[in-house]
């Protein structure tokens, strides 16, 4: 369950990066990525 929650986390933002390339969505993806690894839980 946790392993879905980093995805959900960590893929949205990569997606919207692909999407939207134009958009600074790398700020996103930075922000997006050091959550999951900063929990407690993992």
């Amino acid at each position: 369950i946790f392993s879905w929650l980093v995805f959900l986390t960590v893929i949205p933002p990569k997606v919207l990066g692909h999407s939207f390339t134009n958009e600074p969505t790398p700020l996103n993806v930075k922000k997006a990525k050091p959550e999951p690894w900063n929990w407690p839980w993992h």
